[in-house]
């Protein structure tokens, strides 16, 4: 068995009055969440070839007239990102998901969070707080949640943040495959879940390439938008897939199905899930 949580937490800076952010947001959340346990640092470094990493984080939101990320982006790469503007005394929301080993480190550090926790951005004093936090989900890896049963007829995938699809077939390659293809999807989630074993591993991507089929209009509704990451314009998934559920499928196929997606919906989908990237929601649609 392995255990996964997820949070929802809302962050307030108290100074300054506004922060000119000019980078992805999730890195003000990760040097917040370092800075307040130095433990997390670990798990947010680079290690190629490695296993997934056990901590999923993503991009500040604004909650408004609808819930939007909050990143210098743009659909035109030709064009200049548009600066993200934080204001004191306003909440943001991030997400975060935990496999196991990392609950109790990140468990500590909202804790400390939450008492207020001064860092430097461009060599100016910058105070943020926890001000809220709920968990959202958890995940028991021998005991998945029911999310597609019999009576559903498809799922609804958000790509809240921009989200980086991986070739299942090809993981060392650095070529991005912005498909909203399912293998290329939810690869990543299939890679950590089957903990090694390439013959599950294969298992997980034929599944959910078979249970799940995009429909006609995933071309049009799944967008490709350029955010802007350590100076470079980087491209990624926004926008939704609509996935028609294969009506001929085993019930041990909905059941792998269902452990995919809810692991996705706590620790991200695609590449990049300890850097901000890949969160996703999931609507269902039943007869």
């Amino acid at each position: 068995m392995t255990l996964y949580i997820a949070w929802k937490i809302k962050l307030v800076i108290e100074y300054p009055q506004r922060l000119v952010y000019n980078d992805y947001t999730a890195k003000l959340l990760k040097t917040l969440l370092i800075k307040a346990n130095p433990r997390l640092e670990q798990y947010f470094q680079p290690q190629r070839g490695a296993p997934p990493k056990p901590i999923h984080i993503t991009a500040l939101f604004v909650e408004d007239t609808k819930t939007r990320a909050l990143y210098p982006h743009t659909l035109n790469p030709q064009k200049p990102p548009k600066l993200v503007t934080l204001e004191a005394g306003k909440p943001y929301t991030a997400y975060l998901g935990a496999r196991q080993e990392t609950i109790e480190e990140l468990g500590k550090a909202l804790a400390i969070l939450a008492g207020g926790i001064e860092i430097q951005h461009h060599n100016e004093p910058v105070a943020i707080r926890l001000v809220e936090i709920s968990q959202t989900a958890h995940l028991d890896t021998t005991n998945p949640p029911t999310i597609i049963d019999r009576k559903t007829i498809a799922i609804k995938a958000v790509w809240a943040t921009p989200t980086i699809p991986a070739n299942p077939w090809n993981r060392e390659t650095k070529h991005r495959p912005l498909l909203p293809a399912p293998s290329y999807i939810f690869a990543v989630n299939a890679l950590e879940l089957s903990q090694g074993n390439q013959r599950k591993y294969e298992k997980l991507i034929k599944i959910v390439e078979k249970v799940l089929q995009p429909t006609y209009a995933a071309l049009k509704t799944t967008k490709i938008t350029w955010y802007k990451y350590e100076k470079k314009l980087l491209p990624a998934l926004i926008g939704y897939t609509k996935y028609m559920i294969n009506q001929n499928i085993t019930q041990q196929e909905i059941e792998q199905a269902n452990l995919i997606l809810a692991h996705a919906m706590i620790m991200g989908a695609g590449t990049g899930r300890a850097a901000g990237f890949g969160h996703v929601k999931i609507q269902v649609f039943r007869l």
